[in-house]
């Protein structure tokens, strides 16, 4: 059997032509195998013929593999890389440039940051378009209210920096691909943070970050 299959000493037997199964089968990438599933449940012991079940697993898996690499190329070629958690103002901030941070005018730092993706082409995770990368604290911004918001550096966000366009998804258009939620829109400086740590926060507009009307958005995260 491929490396791909979980199948547990407890799970699966042959015992001549017969496969019993017991419980669940599961992709390692955790797709399930829709034969399995409609025919086991968890605790129950069912007997197939190997010949009628291991070619049609084995169907199912490459097809699922299929799908999976075409995602994930479609996914990596939309999404941009790099950004970071900044662990002291709480806000997404891009990597590539240190940018300012509003907690203490020094680099934003990135401790226990996961590696974020940001979408810069709309798909059919149907992305808010409107996000822009302000090139003085390296932050991502909505760009598309009356005014830029606020900048550690002092003004408004740099809406004339070359900028990507990104979109970011509200969660409960974003069911078709994982992530993080939890993420919020701050209504005082227009930057994006993780909503949880509002309480530890820092906005450049003084005090904490404020999610008032923000949705919640997912990230990826790698």
């Amino acid at each position: 059997m491929p490396s791909d299959i979980k199948l547990g000493d407890e799970d699966v037997t042959i015992e001549g032509s017969k496969l019993t199964v017991k419980g669940d089968l599961y992709a390692a990438t955790g797709l399930y195998l829709h034969r399995i599933q409609s025919l086991v449940q968890p605790g129950s012991t069912y007997q197939f013929a190997v010949h009628e079940v291991i070619p049609d697993l084995m169907a199912q898996i490459e097809a699922l593999q299929a799908q999976v690499a075409a995602l994930k190329a479609v996914r990596d070629f939309n999404m941009q890389d790099g950004w970071r958690w900044c662990n002291k103002c709480r806000t997404l901030v891009h990597s590539g440039i240190p940018g300012i941070c509003a907690t203490d005018q020094r680099p934003h730092t990135y401790v226990g940051s996961s590696n974020y993706c940001v979408q810069h082409t709309r798909t059919n995770n149907a992305g808010q378009a409107g996000w822009r990368w302000c090139d003085q604290c390296s932050s991502l911004f909505f760009g598309r209210n009356a005014t830029g918001g606020r900048c550690p550096r002092g003004g408004e966000h740099n809406r004339n920096a070359a900028s990507l366009p990104y979109f970011v998804s509200p969660e409960n258009v974003s069911r078709n691909f994982c992530g993080q939620n939890e993420w919020r829109w701050c209504r005082l400086c227009e930057s994006l943070f993780f909503g949880p740590h509002a309480g530890e926060s820092a906005c450049a507009a003084g005090g904490r970050h404020d999610a008032t009307g923000s949705s919640d958005y997912v990230l990826d995260s790698r």
